[in-house]
């Protein structure tokens, strides 16, 4: 079954040998919404079309770059996992900061993982993604 730009085996077999096991259906799970934000982004030479769907491939691109699959399989693990920042799940709701008695918390939300206002779990995903955006003057 495909989800995007990856098949839930592609997935599970390029996991397998670099992190922990997740269940079929998180993982599932975790590539829609993976998906969802690299829909969101603004590609250069999108695919984008009536007889298209999806972005990728680009125009003049015959098939999907495997860095882009790369980056989906990063994106889904991480929002399972939860992985590269343990408040991820507070920044991706916009709270800048957190206090509790005399201690408080503020996170560098100030495109850390961020392209445009999408706001990535992987650091590594948007590294990749960051490349194929259009630039443009609200974005960084």
């Amino acid at each position: 079954m495909i989800i995007g730009y990856v098949s839930l085996d592609e997935a599970k077999e390029f996991l397998k040998n670099r992190y922990e096991e997740v269940s079929e259906q998180e993982l599932s799970k975790g590539l829609y919404k993976a998906l969802d934000k690299i829909e969101s982004l603004m590609i250069r030479d999108s695919g984008k079309s009536d007889k298209q769907e999806l972005i990728f491939p680009r125009i003049n691109e015959l098939k999907v770059p495997d860095e882009i699959k790369k980056a989906q399989i990063l994106e889904a693990y991480s929002i399972v996992k939860d992985l590269d920042d343990d408040n991820t799940s507070d920044i991706e709701k916009g709270i800048a900061s957190k206090s509790i008695s005399d201690m408080s918390i503020t996170y560098a939300t100030d495109g850390a993982n961020k392209i445009g206002p999408t706001i990535f779990a992987s650091s590594q995903a948007k590294a990749i993604l960051y490349k194929y955006v259009r630039k443009t003057y609200d974005w960084s």
